[in-house]
């Protein structure tokens, strides 16, 4: 699938993972739930894989319902390093409902990043 970044930047989608937001926590306080997986648990997840990050934290209060894991690639470097092969970046947001029109949800979400700012040059 082909979207486009707010930048402009010709991305292509990898791989969307849609998950329960609560990453497997069966109890606790939902607050302290909240601060362990946005600031601990999802960058652990990728502090290992050659990409960039970025984490769209919602609104306070309860993480919503869905977790949702957009991984790009993009032909296009963000840096002038000639020995890279392409620009990557996971992208995470949560919402409450799954969306009816996932393409158009894809690119609504991609459509407000700036790619050159969050994704990370990548060598095969």
């Amino acid at each position: 699938m082909n979207l486009k970044s707010k930048d402009g930047f010709a991305v292509k989608l990898e791989q969307i993972e849609i998950e329960l937001s609560l990453l497997s926590y069966l109890e606790g306080e939902p607050l302290y739930i909240r601060e362990k997986i946005l600031n601990e648990d999802i960058p652990r997840r990728f502090e290992n894989r050659n990409c960039g990050l970025l984490v769209k934290v919602p609104p306070q209060g309860q993480l919503p319902e869905y977790a949702f894991f957009m991984h790009l690639i993009s032909s296009k470097l963000v840096s002038q390093e000639p020995y890279m092969d392409y620009s990557s970046l996971v992208m995470v947001w949560f919402q409450d409902e799954l969306p009816v029109n996932l393409p158009q949800a894809l690119q609504d979400q991609i459509g407000e990043v700036d790619w050159a700012t969050h994704a990370k040059d990548v060598m095969c």
